[in-house]
């Protein structure tokens, strides 16, 4: 059983001590932190077509790096979150950044409920962090709110070959295997229509992440100017990989952050 008390509390230490990059996990610098932003962003446009007459729910919204992202494609953001302080971080982006068709909801990903219909309803990153049982009413919530026509976008970090149940201290996590997911969703109707690595990690020469100005030049190209930094990248990290590949996992565990896309199947 995930203790949620103890799991808020760390969120919540988490927007605190680290509030630009609130939500993304695994990171080590601002220069990975923008790269992984870009490459799940332009992934996810490839997944949803974003219209202006669009309602969109995010479920797991941590700091808001995706709501705002989202926003300015659509009609309207609802953008959930169990954790105070990452609502207020949240809340402090959307004021800086001017954006009005956005609401920022502190609530749990398994009990929240709205009148609205959305036409895509975002889990990001956090059906992780649900038992199973609550994992499911997550989703049966979810069949309720979705418009007709509307879809589901899972992101999760998978489990491969088997479950995977993290304790270690305050963060717990549960990392499920693509087919436990898959088999959850089919129990309210839904088909997995697509499933991917949310994004291929940055992996540079040691060398260079150790220079802090090397960091800092590369971090504002890919704010500024994200399409030819993160080509550019993306050439060095396939070449490191090339070169120096990586061994294997000591763990008979493996997880990777993972994009998985669902419908409902025709007559549910």
């Amino acid at each position: 059983m995930i203790d949620y008390p103890k799991l808020r509390n760390w969120w919540s230490q988490q927007a605190r001590t680290l509030p630009t990059q609130a939500g993304i996990l695994a990171v080590d610098n601002e220069l990975e932190s923008a790269y992984r932003q870009y490459a799940e962003w332009r992934h996810f446009r490839q997944l949803v077509r974003l219209k202006q007459n669009m309602n969109v729910l995010e479920v797991g919204c941590g700091g808001g790096r995706w709501a705002l992202l989202i926003a300015p494609h659509v009609k309207h953001v609802t953008a959930v979150d169990f954790s105070d302080e990452m609502i207020r971080v949240a809340r402090q982006r959307q004021q800086q950044a001017g954006v009005a068709n956005l609401e920022f909801v502190t609530a749990s990903a398994a009990e929240f409920m709205s009148s609205l219909h959305y036409h895509i309803i975002y889990f990001s990153g956090v059906l992780q962090y649900l038992d199973d049982d609550d994992c499911r009413r997550a989703i049966r919530n979810a069949v309720s709110m979705l418009a007709p026509g509307g879809t589901i976008i899972d992101r999760s970090s998978c489990a491969t070959p088997n479950r995977e149940v993290c304790n270690n201290g305050a963060y717990q996590a549960i990392y499920r295997t693509k087919e436990e997911l898959k088999s959850m969703f089919q129990e309210f109707g839904f088909r997995l229509t697509y499933h991917s690595s949310s994004y291929r990690p940055m992996r540079l020469p040691g060398r260079l992440l150790v220079k802090p100005r090397v960091v800092n030049a590369l971090s504002w190209c890919m704010r500024q100017h994200p399409v030819p930094t993160y080509l550019l990248v993306r050439i060095a990290s396939v070449l490191v990989n090339w070169l120096r590949p990586l061994p294997q996992p000591p763990s008979c565990f493996h997880r990777s952050h993972d994009f998985s896309r669902f419908e409902l199947a025709s007559g549910s």
